[in-house]
């Protein structure tokens, strides 16, 4: 089956089949322009679902200029279960794209050698998201600063977000003065840290407050 569209404006479009399914449908293949588009759609329903309407997407049609598009359903084969070759239309419907959100997470690792990965929550949920690492799809292993560029990859959802991931050495703290002479004054250990500069917080027994005397842990 073939059909001829009004005029549709350039764009990228969701294009998606309403049909009727039944127990003698096929299973059709389709293009636009003569350029394949989406997967194999299986019209063959039985029981509760026969004689209803579904609504199915095709895929993302790209559409370089506004114009009438030639669709062509071609009947490939039937479910074993069908009693025929039969292909149903009820409507076409080219719908834009939405706006999906991306959330990055895990954006700041600690190096052990092994591939850090971000992670991507789309709002819709589930979405299909491509995620790149200072231009490469795959995740560093190596100590440093990564720019993060994500983006969706879905029919009928578009949306793109990017963010910094930082993989760092492990933090170490060495401590110094750990033997020192009773004189009535609070004492306190040193505390030495790598990279430098960390913020650190000691406790004497539980305390953050030095103490005067005695065996401390």
């Amino acid at each position: 089956m073939e059909f001829t569209t009004g005029s549709v404006p350039a764009g990228t479009w969701a294009l998606q089949l309403t049909y009727k399914a039944n127990p003698n449908r096929g299973q059709l293949s389709f293009s636009v322009d003569g350029v394949h588009l989406g997967g194999i759609v299986d019209q063959f329903a039985s029981g509760a679902t026969a004689g209803t309407f579904i609504t199915t997407l095709i895929g993302s049609a790209p559409f370089a200029s506004a114009g009438a598009h030639t669709l062509r359903l071609t009947c490939i084969g039937k479910n074993s279960a069908s009693t025929g070759f039969l292909l149903s239309v009820d409507k076409f419907t080219f719908s834009g794209r939405a706006t999906g959100i991306i959330a990055l997470g895990n954006l700041n690792q600690t190096y052990d050698g092994s591939p850090k990965a971000v992670s991507a929550t789309t709002t819709p949920a589930g979405l299909n998201t491509l995620i790149t690492y200072n231009g490469s799809p795959s995740a560093p292993t190596a100590t440093g600063t990564y720019s993060i560029i994500a983006k969706i990859s879905d029919a009928i959802h578009v949306g793109a977000t990017s963010g910094t991931l930082v993989i760092a050495l492990p933090a170490t703290v060495t401590l110094g003065a750990l033997v020192q002479e009773y004189d009535g004054a609070p004492k306190v250990v040193a505390a030495i840290t790598s990279p430098a500069g960390l913020s650190v917080q000691c406790a004497y027994n539980g305390s953050t407050v030095g103490f005067p005397s005695g065996l401390l842990s």
